[in-house]
C-alpha cells in the first residue's frame, strides 16, 4: 500500500510540474504609441489648448500608465491610472499657464505591465503664448 501511495504522490508531482513548467513568463514590454503632439511640433496657445492623445497596448494586461508633462524640469501635468487592461488609450486637453515666449515642454509616458516590464517614450514640443 505505501508503495502505491510513493506511485501516486510521486505521478501528482511530475504532473504538476510539467503544468507549471508549460507557462509562458512575460517578457515582452507594453508598447506606447504617442499621437499627440508630436516631437518638434509647435502650438499656439492663443487658438488651442495642447491635447495630449497616447495608446499604450501590451501582450497581457497594462497595470500603470503615467503621463507627466515637464517645463524646465518641473512637473506642470501628470496623470497616473491604474489599467489592468491590454489597451489603453488616454487623451486630455490642457493648457500652460504663463507661457510668454516660444517654450519647450516634455512629454513623458510610461508604462507597466503586471509581470514588472516598463517602457517609457519621451517627445520634446513648444508652445508658444
Amino acid at each position: 500500500m505505501k508503495t502505491g501511495k510513493f506511485l501516486f504522490t510521486t505521478l501528482i508531482a511530475v504532473a504538476s510540474l510539467s503544468v507549471t513548467s508549460c507557462e509562458k513568463k512575460d517578457e515582452s514590454s507594453p508598447e506606447i504609441t504617442l499621437l499627440e503632439p508630436t516631437a518638434g511640433d509647435t502650438i499656439s496657445l492663443t487658438t488651442d489648448s495642447v491635447r495630449i492623445a497616447v495608446h499604450v497596448k501590451d501582450n497581457d494586461e497594462i497595470h500603470m500608465a503615467n503621463v507627466d508633462v515637464t517645463q524646465a524640469g518641473v512637473n506642470i501635468f501628470s496623470n497616473s491610472s491604474d489599467v489592468d487592461a491590454p489597451m489603453y488609450h488616454f487623451q486630455q486637453d490642457f493648457k500652460p499657464q504663463n507661457i510668454s515666449a516660444v517654450t519647450p515642454l516634455e512629454l513623458t509616458i510610461t508604462a507597466s505591465d503586471h509581470a514588472g516590464n516598463q517602457s517609457s517614450k519621451k517627445a520634446t514640443f513648444y508652445v508658444k503664448p
